[in-house]
């Protein structure tokens, strides 16, 4: 029987000990860990408040040297607003709690133009390329983002 339920044998002879001494009362279940909101870190008007910041700005636009809403941008966020350091893992448990998890990217971006990227990486780039090396220069990438 124990192994149909996956109970030890010491849990069912303890729940029978509880039985014989108090009865049906013995075997009626009652919630166990945390209640609901208990020992958060942050209230829900505070919750509220980060997850609205976080779907209306970039990082960087709040003063967070981040492009990407990473769990160490939001726990400087968090630090900046509340002045207190949360730990990273915390940050973690919030954001799953949130809704909030890491999106693993797709392979190519939907806007992709494949004819215009074989054109810049044949002739383009190449160019580009020749020219650096002629005038003895650096090519450095980056990104542009236009947040209007």
């Amino acid at each position: 029987m124990a192994d149909v339920f996956d109970v030890t044998r010491e849990t069912i002879n303890r729940w029978s000990r509880q039985y014989e001494q108090h009865g049906d009362a013995a075997l009626t279940s009652f919630p166990h860990g945390r209640s609901e909101g208990e020992k958060r870190h942050l209230g829900p008007e505070e919750e509220a408040d980060f997850i609205q910041k976080m779907t209306d700005y970039h990082p960087d636009q709040l003063g967070i040297d981040s492009a990407l809403w990473t769990r160490r941008a939001v726990a400087e966020l968090i630090r900046k607003t509340l002045t207190f350091n949360m730990p990273i893992r915390t940050v973690g448990a919030y954001l799953m709690r949130w809704g909030m998890t890491p999106q693993k990217p797709s392979k190519r971006a939907y806007e992709q133009n494949p004819k215009a990227i074989k054109r810049w990486l044949n002739d383009d780039y190449p160019a580009i390329h020749a020219r650096a090396k002629q005038e003895k220069a650096e090519i450095y990438w980056g990104d542009y983002r236009d947040y209007s």
